[in-house]
């Protein structure tokens, strides 16, 4: 999953927030998602800036302790593999970190409303909660 999906579904004043939340709940009812630091990093950072610290926090570690949500690390390698996705496919570094870390992980769909960059990935699955 990446940051925007948990973002959107958590800031009720974001119009993609219905989308959002309602995918993520279908798909926590039904399978596993896959997470790094990468993601919970900019959940926070954004979710901080539209409620309070203690709130984010919260909202973060809801994800770290649901039966659901599988954290998966980044090592040295997936980030020294991201920096050169990056460069070649012209993506920011934390969706390259995320797709490494997919990679690694023998994860192949994302759960994404940032389609540009990850259909820039060859044999990456983009699933958007904002196309029904």
């Amino acid at each position: 999953m990446d940051t925007n999906v948990f973002v959107f579904a958590n800031i009720k004043d974001y119009p993609e927030h219905e989308a959002c939340l309602k995918k993520l709940q279908e798909k926590m009812l039904t399978e596993e998602l896959a997470i790094n630091i990468f993601v919970l990093s900019e959940s926070f950072h954004i979710l901080s800036k539209h409620l309070d610290k203690t709130d984010a926090e919260y909202r973060v570690e809801s994800l770290l302790s649901s039966r659901r949500i599988r954290y998966v690390d980044v090592s040295l390698s997936t980030f020294k593999e991201a920096m050169s996705i990056s460069k070649e496919k012209d993506i920011r570094i934390n969706d390259a970190v995320v797709y490494a870390s997919m990679k690694e992980n023998g994860i192949t769909q994302i759960l994404t409303t940032n389609e540009k960059d990850f259909r820039k990935i060859r044999g990456v699955i983009v699933e958007n909660p904002l196309r029904a």
